[in-house]
């Protein structure tokens, strides 16, 4: 059995290594001398391609946390070559995860000081724009092109198109970009939008502003929404769905 595993991961190995055969960086299997180079060079091949995805996976919960920021993978590859020499550290395998604990936990709560403070000042000065309304929640919106439909209760099956942007304009979610809309139960998803959704009529293309504790809070959300982000959603309530009986 583990001959078989093997040999499946070697092909799938040779196979992702053909479909990059195009690119500038590709490298031949004939650079190798022999059959058993070949062997050692697409098994680390591989097991570079898996590491590859969980360093992208890395720096983007880095990212979610520093702005701008990311794993720095030749430090990356550096710890790893020093494990793959057999050497060691100063620290056992307790200690390392202690410190990254409590290192993340300590950029994440920088993070989530820093995107409050700063929507906090976009919300007051938005408030201010023409058209923007604020709720007693904190929620902001502006209807820019009323409909002429019903208006939806929190109990609700609505379809809506969206587009949604952290304050600094990055696209975080599109339904547009999936090229259909969303439909979901209005009382399912995050507080800013069940009580936006039911200000405006069906029809509607609107914009909400949302902030952090009418949307993810502390947690953020994935590799995208940090911790504590305001959220921007242009929007177009296109449907209510009928109630089943």
């Amino acid at each position: 059995m583990k001959k078989i595993l093997l040999t499946a991961a070697l092909i799938g190995g040779a196979f992702a290594f053909t479909a990059c055969n195009g690119t500038k960086n590709s490298v031949p299997l004939s650079a190798q001398k022999t059959t058993k180079d070949s062997m050692a060079y697409l098994i680390g091949f591989y097991q570079g391609q898996q590491m590859k995805f969980q360093i992208d996976m890395m720096k983007g919960q880095v990212g979610s946390v520093i702005p701008g920021d990311s794993l720095d993978v030749a430090l990356f590859t550096a710890g790893l070559e020093t494990a793959l020499k057999g050497d060691t550290i100063e620290m056992n395998s307790m200690a390392v995860q202690e410190f990254l604990e409590t290192a993340f936990e300590k950029l994440r709560k920088v993070a989530a000081d820093a995107n409050k403070a700063k929507g906090e000042e976009f919300m007051v000065k938005n408030a201010k724009e023409e058209g923007v309304i604020t709720t007693e929640s904190g929620l902001q919106y502006k209807i820019e092109t009323e409909g002429e439909g019903a208006m939806p209760t929190a109990e609700d099956m609505v379809v809506v198109h969206y587009k949604g942007t952290l304050l600094n304009g990055e696209v975080f979610d599109s339904s547009y970009d999936r090229g259909e809309p969303a439909t979901f139960p209005l009382n399912g998803v995050i507080k800013g939008w069940t009580e936006g959704l039911q200000l405006v009529k069906v029809g509607s293309k609107f914009t909400l502003w949302v902030p952090a504790e009418l949307a993810y809070g502390e947690n953020g959300s994935g590799n995208k929404i940090g911790p504590n982000e305001t959220l921007r959603f242009d929007c177009e309530l296109i449907e209510i769905k009928a109630k089943e009986q």
